[in-house]
C-alpha cells in the first residue's frame, strides 16, 4: 500500500515505493564528458530494456523531465522515464 502524503511535503521527502530505479553512471565531471560513462549507461539501460522485455513487460511510452526545485536550482535532476505495461494473465 502507497502511503499518503500530506500536500505541504518537500520533493525531497516524496518517496515513490511502487516504482524500481535503476541507478546509471555521472556524465560530467567538472568540465569534461565521460565519454567511458556515456557507453556504460547505454549498456545498463538496453540490459534492462530486454530483462523487461524477457519479464513479459512491453514498452509503450517513454518521456522526459527535469526535477527541481524552482528555477535557479543548481541540483536539477534530468531524467528519462521508460512507461511498460504488461497484459494481466
Amino acid at each position: 500500500m502507497v502511503k499518503k502524503l500530506k500536500s505541504n511535503s518537500k520533493i525531497n521527502d516524496i518517496v515513490a515505493y511502487i516504482f524500481k530505479e535503476t541507478k546509471l553512471l555521472n556524465l560530467y565531471k567538472v568540465a569534461e564528458i565521460r565519454f567511458n560513462n556515456i557507453s556504460t549507461n547505454d549498456t545498463i539501460v538496453k540490459s534492462k530494456l530486454n530483462k523487461m522485455y524477457e519479464l513479459g513487460w512491453t514498452l509503450f511510452a517513454i518521456s522526459s523531465a527535469v526535477g527541481s526545485s524552482g528555477h535557479k536550482d543548481p541540483n536539477r535532476v534530468f531524467l528519462t522515464r521508460h512507461l511498460f505495461r504488461r497484459l494481466k494473465k
